[in-house]
């Protein structure tokens, strides 16, 4: 008989996956057992070689003849065997009972994911697909060195993946320590592990090998970058990752990036983040895939860098990651789409371990996704970086597609609205609960909608809950290649926002706003809005991206006597979207004392104020006589006119009205 295939082997193929958790959840309902007929006595035989049964599904057109069976044989073993044709299979089990067979079919894990913590926050590992791409490929096998400024190998996510690695700036053994976070950063992008809490990397099985070239203010020269190059292709790496930049090129490090290139390594770089048409370096260099970010609505990241150097893009704005003095934190930039695009190509040459080099970049650019100007562009360059498509190049099938779109927002009256686009050709089902982990099975959870997936945005709507409260979604995409599974929550947020209890005395205003997570610290990256409204004047809006570490500090000018100012978080994935309103003012008083002259004193007194005397009228108040009060408030006006009257300060831009009667 020809070697078979035993049933073993599927037990093994399994264990691959051990690290990203079971292929099915706990909670999974397994199918019903097959119906028996109680007819049929217990010993009966199948033919020996039965047809393909038309009972199942329909499946796509097999790759090949070749065939698969389970037989039992005569010594009472149940075996897998397969042979390349039919007809050879009936050879190879003609003295055996066959007890199925089939054409042989790929599966794939089915919702393997990360249900880390932090995973909903990081809306560039949905945007890339990374739980799809993980049914494929987790980057096993494959070193990525991190040249940069070190990184903390004993950030919780990163413990047991960076090796010793090497200081180009000192010339010694060792980069598993990071003064400046930035290659920390980068590295918790690439590799972060997939271990329930904190945040994931795209390629969470990679290995990082770290390589110090910046010092503790993120400075690096360009001869300490050229050794940390020769090193990490001497020293093993397969991917270089480069999150660094300059916009003069240099002969000694574009040697060292030749010296690379000639050893099939794959190199990606920063594209830089001056918001200039700028050609940077090492990006600028042949061979070198040169990144620039996209922000959550795929435009163009307003600090990402424009030019010819710009081969894709990949999310970089208001992203999660490790760090050195904090656990995680958030920061943009193009490092950060560098760091997602060396993943992708881990990925790749773990699937496929021929990939790699200049032949892999070409295949990563030809596989992005146009969404600029048709064909390359100085702002996109070939487009977004689409690694499913990658994989599917490189032939590892696709799956059926976890939306890359997905978001839920949280609304004060208690309602959550989540959005999604599935794939079309697939059908869809949302769990929902309450809880800080999304539903990891079909069953889990409550389930809120289903339908077939026509590529278009699908809207799902629950009400009743409370927005000091966690909840969380699960879409899981079926079609026939498998399960996807993309999580989408609500989380309550924290605000900061200036505490003062009156404008100012001039006109300008500064306002400090932060925003935080829980465990996660200050958000930074996403666009805020701040709507202003200054004495009675129409509502002016005016947008903005804060910083990643605090409250930062903006300056409303020309204020008016009063000012009414509300922010808004321009990002799915929280309550309380808006912060409540904020009301500032001036409260303005007057006093008045009639003698030879009238006199009295506007208060506050700290600027000079418009004084009327005014008489009623049949029509209203009319203005007799005018004067400015003095810096100390004081004010004197001729004791004239009869009827009615009384003095009036009007508003200006330090006081509200005031009266008082004569």
């Amino acid at each position: 008989m020809t070697p078979r295939r035993f049933a073993a082997g599927f037990v093994a193929a399994s264990m691959l996956f051990a690290p990203l958790g079971s292929a099915m959840a706990a909670d999974d309902v397994p199918p019903p057992a097959p119906a028996v007929d109680p007819a049929s006595p217990a010993d009966a035989q199948a033919p020996e070689v039965p047809t393909l049964g038309p009972d199942l599904p329909a499946q796509p057109e097999p790759s090949s003849d070749e065939v698969s069976a389970v037989v039992r044989t005569e010594e009472g073993t149940v075996e897998v065997a397969t042979a390349p044709t039919v007809s050879a299979l009936e050879k190879v089990t003609a003295d055996d009972t066959v007890l199925a067979v089939d054409r042989p079919a790929k599966r794939y894990a089915m919702a393997v994911g990360a249900d880390d913590t932090g995973r909903d926050l990081q809306w560039g590992l949905t945007r890339l697909q990374a739980e799809d791409l993980w049914q494929r490929s987790t980057g096993a096998g494959i070193t990525v060195a991190v040249v940069d400024s070190g990184v903390k190998a004993s950030n919780p996510d990163l413990k047991g993946k960076v090796a010793k690695g090497y200081n180009a700036i000192t010339g010694k053994p060792g980069a598993r320590s990071d003064k400046f976070g930035h290659g920390t950063f980068i590295a918790g992008m690439i590799a972060g592990k997939t271990n329930g809490s904190g945040i994931a990397g795209l390629a969470p099985n990679a290995r990082i090998l770290p390589v110090k070239v910046l010092d503790s203010e993120g400075i690096g020269d360009s001869d300490d970058i050229a050794r940390g190059i020769i090193w990490a292709v001497d020293n093993g790496a397969d991917v270089i990752n480069m999150s660094f930049g300059s916009d003069s090129a240099n002969r000694v490090e574009a040697e060292a990036i030749d010296y690379a290139r000639g050893a099939g390594v794959t190199l990606v770089a920063a594209g830089g983040n001056e918001g200039a048409r700028l050609v940077m370096y090492p990006a600028g260099y042949p061979g070198v895939m040169g990144v620039g970010s996209t922000d959550v609505n795929n435009n163009r990241a307003s600090f990402s860098n424009r030019g010819s150097h710009i081969d894709v893009v990949a999310p970089g704005q208001g992203i999660l990651s490790t760090y050195n003095t904090s656990t995680y934190t958030w920061s943009s930039g193009t490092s950060m789409s560098t760091a997602y695009v060396s993943a992708v190509a881990a990925l790749a040459m773990s699937y496929s371990p021929g990939a790699g080099g200049e032949p892999l970049l070409q295949q990563i650019s030809a596989t992005a996704r146009d969404i600029g100007t048709a064909g390359r562009d100085s702002d996109f360059g070939f487009g977004l970086v689409d690694p499913a498509a990658l994989l599917e190049q490189l032939g590892a099938g696709r799956a059926p597609g976890m939306p890359t779109d997905i978001a839920a927002n949280g609304n004060p009256d208690g309602s959550i609205r989540l959005t999604f686009t599935p794939a079309a050709g697939t059908s869809y089902v949302v769990q929902f609960k309450k809880g800080k982990k999304a539903p990891k099975g079909l069953y889990a959870g409550s389930r809120v909608a289903q339908g077939a997936g026509a590529g278009q945005l699908v809207t799902v709507d629950v009400s009743g809950k409370k927005p000091t409260a966690r909840y969380a979604f699960s879409v899981f995409t079926q079609g026939p290649s498998g399960t996807s599974r993309a999580i989408a929550t609500v989380r309550p947020l924290k605000w900061t926002l200036t505490k003062s209890t009156s404008v100012p005395r001039n006109s300008r205003q500064r306002l400090d706003v932060g925003l935080r997570v829980p465990v996660f610290g200050w958000i930074g990256g996403y666009p805020l809005q701040l709507t202003t409204q200054k004495g009675g004047r129409k509502q002016t809006v005016r947008r903005f991206v804060p910083s990643a570490d605090g409250p930062d500090k903006f300056t409303v000018r020309d204020l008016r006597w009063s000012f009414h100012y509300q922010f808004t978080l321009l990002a799915p994935g929280f309550w309380n979207a808006a912060s409540p309103t904020q009301s500032q003012w001036i409260n303005t008083s007057v006093t008045a004392k009639r003698g030879s002259r009238i006199s009295g004193k506007v208060t506050p007194n700290k600027a000079a104020s418009e004084v009327q005397l005014q008489r009623k009228t049949r029509k209203g108040w009319k203005t007799v006589a005018t004067t400015t009060s003095k810096r100390s408030g004081r004010y004197s006006l001729p004791s004239k006119g009869k009827g009615t009257l009384r003095i009036f300060a009007p508003a200006d831009l330090w006081h509200g009205p005031a009266s008082s009667g004569l």
